[in-house]
């Protein structure tokens, strides 16, 4: 997984060279762009670039437009994962090259939700976040059977879905991630045909 260009830009504080948020969200989408190639030299078909300021600033989602078009040079697939708060206003916005999978963190607030609502709109695979990484509370799996019935009601194909967790999960103890892990499994195994 790498930081994507938006989010690595706003988490700047201090920027003597790039006087504003574009020119410098542009900039490292062109360095990031040359990273992506050197991961595909090495086998990588797809890369996660993980962008919860674009969750958090819908409002810059044309900024983000242009930096994954930066970001196609690289030539792999691009996994988008804009976490922790809603994306349902800018899916549609999303569905440019090279994006092929867009993660969608349905646990992380209450109105996550409401973005499975606009899952039709998106073309591509859903990497749907259905176990919450930060939290210790391991999901049932009937908490993770709605949300899977619900994507799969506006997706209308299991092959376009795959289950993840909302993100990471290095900020868990051990012996929680594993369940967190577990209780995964067990709702891709319950899904019937789509992956874990």
């Amino acid at each position: 997984a790498v930081c994507g260009p938006l989010t690595f830009a706003t988490l700047t504080a201090e920027d003597d060279h790039y006087k504003d948020l574009e020119a410098r969200t542009l900039a490292i989408a062109d360095a990031l762009a040359k990273e992506l190639a050197g991961l595909g030299a090495a086998g990588a078909k797809i890369v996660d670039v993980e962008e919860p300021a674009l969750a958090a600033h819908p409002e810059l989602v044309d900024l983000e437009r242009a930096a994954l078009a930066r970001l196609a040079k690289g030539g792999v697939t691009v996994a988008l994962y804009p976490y922790f708060f809603p994306i349902d206003k800018i899916i549609e916005k999303l569905d440019v090259p090279p994006v092929g999978i867009l993660g969608v963190d349905a646990r992380s607030r209450e109105t996550s939700p409401k973005a499975i609502e606009r899952l039709g709109a998106w073309k591509g695979t859903v990497s749907l976040g259905v176990i919450d990484a930060r939290n210790t509370r391991i999901e049932t799996p009937r908490e993770t059977g709605e949300l899977v019935d619900a994507a799969l009601k506006q997706l209308r194909d299991e092959r376009r879905l795959i289950l993840s967790t909302t993100t990471g999960l290095e900020y868990l103890p051990h012996d929680v991630a594993t369940k967190k892990l577990n209780a995964l499994v067990d709702a891709a195994r319950a899904a019937k045909g789509v992956p874990a």
